[in-house]
């Protein structure tokens, strides 16, 4: 009888085991997943805000371009009167806070006015936000200028009259509104970090606090950079501290 007891305790014992097992993995399986579902949802929210962000810069700047009568005559005459542009942008920038400054270029790409002083006279013939911002309206790549500190993310769209680009009117992006504007979400998240890249993957926006090696180092060092061209992925890494994280990519559409 004893045998009998013994061997039906080991094998409670084996199937309470392998019941525990199961169980566990079952309960992280679930876990990973709603964190997972809980990840997706964050991402598609703050890409959807960040969005509407840039659509309300895309539609301030052409609604300035569209109604800039004084930018059209004072671009076509041969000397133009600075003093006026300058005045005449620093009042539209009061009725743009998304932008931290504006600029116009002419038609050969010298910045003649701009709200920041540094900018006037910048060469930029050669540069993406003025080639294609004589075309139609455009977020050119990070730009960064000998009289920048930082790098900056600008926004373009040409002055017409008729068909024929007079100009270019520019605005360099306000960022810290469009991290703020993710860090609210951030916030109700807890612990989760997010960074906003450009076209070809260089940072806008980085993770809280992080210097510049660790967020580089944070997606070429992780599987985060084979799904940076994927519309959207989300898994389980390691990331470069070497601690499990779950993370998602969702490009940010338009």
């Amino acid at each position: 009888g004893w045998r009998i007891f013994l061997s039906f305790s080991i094998l409670l014992i084996v199937l309470t085991i392998i019941l525990s097992f199961v169980g566990l993995k079952f309960v992280q399986k679930a876990a990973t997943d709603n964190a997972s579902n809980e990840l997706r949802v964050l991402s598609v929210t703050i890409s959807q805000q960040v969005q509407r962000y840039l659509k309300r810069l895309e539609s301030g700047l052409k609604s300035l371009s569209a109604n800039s009568g004084v930018l059209d005559l004072e671009l076509g005459r041969e000397n133009f009167n600075k003093k006026r542009i300058d005045k005449f942008l620093a009042a539209k920038l009061t009725q743009l806070p998304n932008f931290d400054e504006l600029a116009l270029f002419d038609v050969m790409g010298t910045c003649v006015a701009s709200t920041d002083p540094n900018w006037s006279g910048l060469p930029a013939s050669r540069e993406l936000f003025f080639i294609n911002g004589l075309k139609r309206f455009n977020f050119a790549e990070i730009f960064e200028s000998n009289e920048e500190v930082e790098k900056v993310l600008l926004a373009s769209t040409p002055i017409h009259e008729g068909m024929d680009p007079h100009g270019v009117l520019v605005g360099r992006v306000n960022l810290s509104a469009l991290y703020d504007l993710m860090g609210q979400q951030l916030a109700v998240a807890g612990n989760a970090e997010a960074f906003l890249l450009d076209s070809k993957l260089r940072f806008i926006i980085p993770a809280k606090n992080a210097p510049d090696e660790l967020r580089q180092s944070h997606l070429a060092a992780t599987p985060l950079i084979q799904h940076l061209q994927d519309e959207f992925w989300v898994g389980r890494y390691q990331n470069y501290k070497g601690s499990e994280v779950l993370g998602t990519v969702l490009k940010v559409p338009g």
